[in-house]
């Protein structure tokens, strides 16, 4: 009795010797490695240093914009002539929005709207290809700016009737147009206060700043020319008073 009692445990024993080997094998099958689950969830260093790039490639990047004509579309690239004539290219992806604005109206389109010769507004960030990634696009029925504001600084090289020559900080040689309505300021030698000049008074060497507006045709307009170094104006010419005219005498009273 004894005996039976003692191979039946023994046979126990083995059954469940036996089911955990069988269930720490399905185990192993079912659960990957620990290696292959360290490959598949990030650590937080990488994630961290990942969210650290990111930042760092936005805060580099600088913001820029370009308005023009659009001359070409290829694929999700875009080709703008400036104002001054120049060829942008510019890039879109998923992320760019397009708009339309007609009679000051606006409304969203897609990228398969856009059409040639079009006025065109793009605003993104320049790579270092100098190919502006846009974010932003806005596409106009007329010309969203007749004029461009702009201003340059430099020396004075030649003064002529309507126009002057100066050199930039860039040592580029820059002409500027002058018209009836240019104003010439400059600092008073004696008073040190703001005076106007005649354009005349404008001479070689003399350090400048121009400030105008440049067309859609690239010429840029002179409003104002204000002039670095102290000057004295120029003295106008005085008017002699004039003698008022003696009245022609009556008959009656020439013949009294």
């Amino acid at each position: 009795m004894e005996e039976n009692n003692k191979k039946q445990q023994a046979v126990r024993l083995v059954i469940v010797v036996v089911l955990a080997v069988i269930l720490s094998l399905i185990a192993y099958r079912l659960s990957p490695p620990a290696n292959a689950q360290e490959d598949a969830t990030p650590s937080v260093r990488d994630l961290v240093r990942e969210k650290v790039k990111e930042k760092l490639d936005t805060l580099t990047k600088k913001p820029t914009g370009v308005v023009g004509t659009l001359q070409q579309i290829t694929d999700k690239t875009l080709e703008i002539k400036t104002i001054s004539n120049k060829i942008q290219l510019v890039s879109t992806d998923e992320e760019t929005k397009f708009l339309q604005v007609i009679k000051g109206k606006s409304k969203e389109i897609k990228f398969e709207e856009l059409s040639l010769d079009q006025y065109i507004v793009a605003m993104g960030y320049k790579n270092g290809k100098d190919v502006i990634e846009v974010k932003r696009i806005v596409i106009y029925d007329q010309s969203p700016i007749g004029i461009v504001r702009n201003s340059f600084f430099g020396k004075v090289t030649k003064a002529e009737k309507n126009s002057l020559t100066f050199e930039t900080l860039n040592k580029e040689s820059q002409t500027v147009k002058t018209t009836s309505k240019t104003t010439t300021t400059a600092k008073d030698k004696k008073s040190g206060e703001q005076i106007t000049l005649q354009f005349s008074d404008i001479k070689a060497d003399d350090r400048i700043i121009a400030i105008g507006k440049t067309n859609e045709n690239g010429s840029f307009e002179t409003t104002r020319i204000h002039v670095l170094s102290e000057k004295t104006p120029s003295a106008k010419p005085t008017l002699a008073p004039k003698t008022p005219a003696k009245p022609t005498p009556t008959p009656l009273e020439a013949n009294p």
